[in-house]
């Protein structure tokens, strides 16, 4: 459980953040799985006085967001077991994800994102690499960056590639 003062940069009141999570991760052999649910519930003290949404920001941009709603996160992963091209490749781990924002507003169509990926070591680099559909998701090119995490967007899903390599020392 987390509770806290949300501080409005526009108004300068203080507002609330309640927020209540349970989670379960769980290993049998290489088979993984997590599980999450969140109920967020934020009171902003917007200027307007309407607090169905708040501004927020990452990744060198701001965009709005539902203030209320449920959060439900399922993941499950196999670890492949062995090496690979002379030892070269190892630490091989396919995973599927699936993640939805329920909002609680009713007029706000709610956000999902499915990711099927794998991560793996190649030699010193560590690589992710991902195929991500989303709706209603800032990230992945809804139809509304700054609206599709609050009311939504084209209610169509998108997607992308998306690849990380890092080298960790």
């Amino acid at each position: 459980m987390l509770t806290s003062t949300l501080y409005n940069l526009d108004t300068h009141l203080d507002g609330r953040r309640n927020e209540f999570a349970l989670h379960y991760m769980g290993r049998h052999g290489p088979w993984g799985t997590k599980l999450q649910y969140t109920r967020q519930v934020l009171s902003p003290k917007n200027p307007d006085g309407a607090n169905q949404t708040i501004t927020v920001g990452g990744l060198d941009s701001t965009y709005n967001m539902a203030t209320r709603g449920n959060l439900y996160l399922a993941d499950v992963s196999y670890s492949v077991p062995g090496a690979y091209l002379w030892g070269l490749v190892r630490a091989v781990k396919p995973y599927l994800s699936y993640s939805l924002y329920d909002k609680t507003d009713p007029q706000f169509h709610n956000s999902q994102r499915w990711i099927l990926g794998t991560s793996f070591s190649l030699s010193f680099l560590t690589i992710y690499a991902e195929w991500r559909e989303g709706r209603n998701d800032p990230s992945l090119g809804g139809s509304s960056h700054t609206q599709s995490l609050a009311a939504g967007g084209i209610d169509s899903w998108r997607g992308q590639f998306f690849m990380s390599i890092a080298w960790y020392f």
